[in-house]
């Protein structure tokens, strides 16, 4: 046995002689101060256990329970069914009288044992034995929960404190409660947890007998007993315990994991066995099955044979560990033919898809029109961007406030209308640059826009949190699409912004869709309910998704918002509806329940003829207006793309808001047939949902009705006579405003963004209809991939790779073909056949005899071909769980891994043939990686690989009586005291250990410490050995200087170097590029005596600065620091507190404000070979740089023979400007 062991096990054996004498039958305990009970398990007569040093009671075991001999100890086993320890109504009696008390006792659940579901109750004192939600009066603590509560009746009426998640397996737990009066305190492990001034008193609570007292079953009749689990030393004192003696109780839980272990070796005959047979078992059939499967079979081998060669467990352990083998071996034989394909696993993604940019609610040639039409002084477009001009949040100086979690409904914290406001903002600035060009109204757009994407993390709230991603998500999204060409909008930032909306947009928005919160599968509910959601939920995030598929340059995302409001993902719908009343049974924002019935009427006299009542026209008129104008803008999208949505479905959107226009108008007689919505958490099929009667009526004028005439009236030359009457109601229509969510539901500009002449019928474009022929299939639509979606997590639907897909663009029954034709990948055919090897958009064009050209768009997704996900590793090890793909562990230990996909609604398959998002190896002994495959919606497949470094012991480092545990370096202060250590693994103990001076004891001991070092120790346990490097730094508190010149500065760590990118962005650490890589070739400047020095790149001859950005004069805003002994550096910013020091990812990325203190040294500044400070000087200014312009400001290095401007940057920020004469 090691130093370190010995040690523990001394302090505990003096901790088990002063509070803890087992195996005798008197023992302390009737001297100890306040204990009224105490059960030792050493008193035992058939079922019957006696508390025969304290109380005398007499406890009983039933069903099953029994006391088993654990070493030194007995401890109570509540088995696999129903047993538990009856400790009678004297207990209850003793219990009952105590209003100052302290409950105590040790337990282990099993690491196979369930504790899900109710029940699972460690103890309970009640008076009752089958309490209900307002009957029966107890005092009980529950494993499943960790929570400890009174009740004064029932589980309705109980106070208590709990820890929540369920107890911890595998090992031996102390639980400890203290009640005085009413204040009630829970300690796990010697560690408070909770407490509760509120408690019921035992005085108060209890005035008849508590004649159930049990350990391990509930007080409720039905609830589960606690099984697989063992208890040790039940006590219940007449006092509150103080500090030390809990602290003291709960160190006994590892000598009672020691004795399950050691306590009595076991017969190893049968381990033997077991492991001979699974090592030849191995040897024949390693080959037919994964690598990673193996590792993982192979893992509980080396811990059998670690057992067997220890030759000190228990034979309860070593029948587990027999039993472990034979179920590694039958995991193994699963895996059988398993195959992990990672060949398509791709980097990046091409973004040259084929969509239209700006391409979601405007286009450029809306733009165009817009410039020509103030410019020839059009008075009702020159009023309506008079509007947006004047408009608060149009301002270049508008102010916004981003939240880190947008909050909708809930009534707690909700601050929704600060993102309605923020992308208003955007938006209202970036159609003010796509008019006027005014560039501080772009850069206020991005301004907005990047501070949303760097502060919002979530969105939040109760249900209505889908309200908030859809239309906020959208509206960010069409800001984001109006300024992308933006010049001042740098690639880095914009790519970021797009990761944005889809790690923290879409996902809210998808899940909407795909979910409805639930309601759409309903599990153990009443019944499947897709339609339970109104109209306007669904329409806002289809919007938002095919917002964001345009932004992103997704197909498939795109696809899938429109296939929701295209097709009937569920329901019965046909056309026509004859039945009365209709029946919701469908999603509400397809377009064919959007528009719940159609037909031909008297009332109207434009449209096509046609009304239809629209999914919310029975609710009430604020709501139904809101629907429409969604739906307006789905189809005013799909349009700009090429895709006539207004016209899908026979024209079925504009008989919809026709009757929504008649309906604001209140018009009297408008057609209705009853209608079942599936409101209250009822069923559309259920006698007691809504049946609505008749439309709503009333005045509701929202900002979209421009669009509608604009469309209709000035490019197809319909006639829409109540849109008209809206449309004159509403005049010239701003944008968001307000404080109240209505004001920003739509983006407004409706008059300003659509203003036309009526379309003679010599300008109006000839409709064009899809056909798509594959597969021996003919299908009449334009999109293929993303197109069903439910509930349900699915393989992809995108199109297989290489499909051969022929598109066929239709012309109107008896209209002339005039061959016109034109698709965007440059062909002059009617028909074209592609392969689909990607994804993308094919847009033909076609001009009929007037001239006026028309589109037909087909959006074609093919699986893998997607945006992938952001996904975020997660290793749950050592009882931490971290963000990281990374872990050290110990030998022998579990350790979890798991992967979240931000973008969901994928498959995970890890290379040992496991599936869904996290494993757990039970036991690792080797080193190893695991990786694993995340395959979304889209088909695309992203691999994640951790990394699991085993280690036999692990670094442990003390400074001045602080322990860092699992460190390897430390930084101290001159004169620390300072020890080096180990933990070896549990089941790595009794090693030997040799220092690098040659001292051979368990710690290394540094006093006094002057100057920074490194240390190593080689320890060996068994066949296994490992060493461990130690780097100890002593911290100098002066700040280091280096000469003035050129450098590399690399990362010792990685092996990298600080990096310009160019164009302003920020820099990072990279591989080391060619030598004459000016990108890598840094100017260090600093003037003593200050301390301060400046990073200049060679690049650009741009300053550094310390938030990562850069300026174009001369600035000093770091400072350098350094460890005793050592010339590598930390980069900190120049202020001298705060988080000021760099630190690098392993992807290179700088925090440039990481941490207050160094927590390392990893910069080494390099000379550049050949290279020499400057020596053009002017008094005592070096000389930075040279530019020159011509006499009309243009900035040029092809000097010729003439007249410039130069201008001469010197180091100390300072510039000189002059004119020239080259000869």
């Amino acid at each position: 046995m090691n130093n370190d062991m010995k040690s523990k096990r001394k302090k505990l054996c003096m901790l088990l002689a002063s509070c803890f004498v087992a195996c005798t039958g008197t023992g302390l305990y009737a001297q100890e101060d306040g204990l009224r009970l105490h059960f030792d398990f050493e008193q035992v007569n058939g079922t019957s256990v006696t508390d025969a040093s304290t109380s005398g009671i007499i406890a009983s075991l039933k069903n099953g329970a029994k006391v088993e001999e654990m070493g030194k100890y007995h401890v109570l086993n509540l088995g696999n069914q129903s047993g538990y320890l009856d400790l009678t109504e004297k207990t209850g009696a003793l219990f009952k009288e105590m209003d100052s008390y302290t409950v105590s006792m040790y337990y282990r659940v099993d690491e196979n044992a369930s504790l899900s579901g109710a029940g699972f109750f460690l103890w309970s004192f009640s008076t009752s034995m089958a309490c209900t939600a307002s009957e029966g009066k107890y005092s009980a603590y529950r494993l499943n929960a960790q929570r400890f509560a009174n009740s004064t009746g029932g589980y309705q009426h109980e106070t208590g404190i709990e820890i929540g998640g369920e107890s911890e397996k595998g090992r031996w737990m102390h639980v400890l409660y203290t009640q005085n009066g009413k204040n009630g305190t829970l300690y796990l492990n010697g560690v408070r947890k909770g407490s509760n001034s509120s408690m019921p008193a035992n005085s108060e609570n209890f005035n008849a007998s508590i004649p159930y007292v049990w350990i391990g079953r509930a007080p409720f009749s039905a609830d589960n007993y606690l099984k697989q689990t063992l208890v040790s030393d039940i006590r219940l004192y007449g006092k509150v315990l103080g500090t030390a003696e809990i602290n003291a109780l709960s160190q006994i839980t590892e000598d009672l994991e020691h004795e399950f272990r050691y306590g009595t070796p076991g017969d190893f005959t049968a381990l033997r066995t077991a492991i001979r047979e699974a090592e030849d078992f191995l040897a024949g059939h390693a080959a037919i099955y994964p690598e990673a499967a193996v590792a993982i079979y192979l893992d509980e081998i080396n811990m059998a044979k670690t057992l067997a060669e220890e030759g000190k467990v228990n034979q309860n352990v070593i029948d587990k560990q027999i039993k472990a083998l034979a179920a590694a071996q039958n995991t193994l034989k699963a895996t059988d033919g398993f195959e992990f394909d990672d060949e398509d696993v791709v980097e990046g993604y091409d973004t040259d898809k084929g969509f239209r940019h700006p391409g979601a609610l405007h286009t450029d040639e809306d733009f165009e029109r817009i410039r020509q039409q103030l410019k020839d002084g059009n008075a009702k477009v020159i009023a309506a961007y008079n509007v947006l001009k004047n408009a608060a949040y149009s301002q270049s100086n508008a102010a916004t406030y981003p939240v880190e979690t947008i909050v909708r409904g809930g009534g707690v914290g909700e601050n929704y209308i600060n993102a309605a406001r923020g992308a208003t903002i955007a938006y209202q600035n970036a159609l003010r640059w796509k008019i006027d060009r005014s560039e501080e109204h772009a850069r206020h757009a991005v301004d907005v826009l990047m501070a949303w994407a760097r502060t919002t993390k979530a969105i939040g709230g109760d249900s209505n949190y889908a309200l908030a991603a859809g239309l906020y998500g959208y509206a960010f999204a069409n800001a984001a699409e109006l300024v992308r060409d933006y010049e001042g909008w740098n690639a880095e930032d914009f790519a970021e912004f797009k990761r944005w909306m889809l790690n923290v947009w879409y996902p809210s928005c998808i899940g909407f869709l795909h979910g409805r919160n639930g309601t759409w599968e309903n599990s153990g509910g009443w019944g499947k309910c897709p339609g339970h959601y109104w109209s306007n939920w669904g329409l806002c995030n289809v919007l938002a998704v095919m917002s964001i598929g345009i932004l992103c340059d997704d197909v498939f995302l795109y696809n899938q918002g429109l296939s929701f409001y295209k097709y009937d993902q569920v329901g019965t719908f046909v056309d026509p509806r004859t039945a009365n009343p209709i029946l919701n049974d469908g999603l509400t924002e397809f377009i064919g329940n959007l528009v719940v019935t159609t037909q031909n009427s008297e009332l109207e006299t434009g449209a096509y003829g046609k009304l239809g009542q629209m999914q919310e026209s029975g609710r009430d008129i604020g709501h139904a207006a809101m629907a429409a104008g969604l739906a307006v803008d789905v189809a005013h999208i799909g349009w700009n793309q090429g895709d006539d949505l207004f016209s899908y479905m026979d024209n079925r959107l504009a008989a919809g808001i026709e009757y929504l226009a008649a309906q604001t108008q209140s018009v009297p007689n408008l057609p209705w047939t009853d209608y079942h919505y599936a409101d209250r958490g009822l069923a559309w099929w259920d006698n007691r949902s809504w049946l609505q009667k008749s439309p709503a009526l009333g005045e509701q004028i929202r900002p979209y009705w421009g669009t509608v005439i604009g469309h209709y009236e000035g490019i197809k030359g319909v006639k829409m006579p109540f849109s008209e009457m809206a449309y004159e109601k509403m005049g010239i229509d701003g944008g968001g405003q307000g404080s109240v969510s209505g004001g920003y539901d739509h983006m407004g500009y409706s008059v300003l963004m659509n203003t036309r002449d009526f379309a003679q019928p010599d300008q109006v474009p000839t409709p064009l209809t899809p056909v798509m022929e594959y597969n021996g299939t003919t299908v009449p639509r334009n999109e293929l991939g993303g197109l069903t979606n439910t509930y349900a997590i699915a393989p992809t639907n995108a199109l297989p790779v290489g499909t051969i897909v022929t598109l066929k663009p239709q012309l109107p029954v008896g209209t002339a073909d005039t061959g016109k034709w034109k698709w965007n990948n440059g062909e002059t055919s009617k028909d074209i056949t592609i392969v689909a090897n990607k994804s993308g958009v094919w847009r033909v064009t076609y001009t009929n005899e007037k001239g006026v050209e028309s589109e037909q768009a087909f959006t074609i997704a093919v699986a893998g071909d997607c945006e992938e996900s952001d996904i975020i590793p997660f290793i749950t090890a050592n009882g931490n769980k971290l963000q990281t793909r990374t872990v050290n562990i110990l030998y022998g230990n579990p350790v979890t891994l798991e992967v979240q996909a931000k973008m969901g609604w994928g498959y995970y398959t890890w290379e040992n043939g496991a599936t869904g998002p996290s494993i757990t190896l039970p036991n690792v002994t080797t080193s190893r990686n695991v990786s694993v495959l995340f395959i979304g919606q889209g088909g695309r497949k992203q691999k994640v690989t951790f990394h699991i470094n085993v280690q036999i012991a692990r670094p442990d480092i003390t400074v001045n009586g602080g322990r860092y545990t699992d460190s390897s370096m430390a930084i101290v202060e001159q004169g620390d005291n300072v020890t080096l250590s180990v933990t070896p693994s549990d089941f790595m103990v009794n090693g030997s250990y040799l220092w690098n001076d040659d001292s051979t004891g368990d710690e290394l001991v540094i006093n006094d410490i002057q100057t920074s070092g490194t240390y190593s120790l080689s320890y060996t346990a068994g066949n296994h050995s490992t060493t461990l490097n130690y780097q100890i730094y002593v911290k100098d508190n002066n700040y280091r200087t280096i000469p003035v010149g050129y450098y590399y500065i690399r990362h010792r760590g990685y092996d990298t170097y600080l990096t310009n990118h160019g164009n302003g962005t920020v820099p990072s650490f990279e591989p080391k590029g060619r030598e004459e890589n000016k990108a890598q070739q840094w100017y260090v400047d600093n003037r003593p005596p200050s301390t301060a020095c400046g990073f200049m790149s060679l690049l650009d001859q741009a300053y550094l600065k310390d938030d990562g950005t850069w300026k174009t004069t001369s600035t000093r805003m770091f400072r350098l620091s350094g460890a005793k002994g050592i010339t590598p550096l930390a980069i900190q910013k120049s202020a001298r507190s705060g988080k000021i020091f760099w630190n690098v990812d392993e992807n290179g990325n700088i925090n440039f404000a990481a941490t207050e203190e160094p927590n390392d040294y990893p910069f080494e500044f390099i000379p550049i070979e050949g290279s020499s400070i400057p020596e053009t000087q002017t008094g005592n200014h070096t000389v930075i740089r040279k530019l020159y312009y011509t006499l009309d400001g243009i900035r040029t290095t092809n000097l010729q023979k003439g007249i410039y401007i130069r201008q001469t940057l010197f180091n100390d920020g300072t510039m000189k400007q002059e004119k020239v004469v080259i000869r």
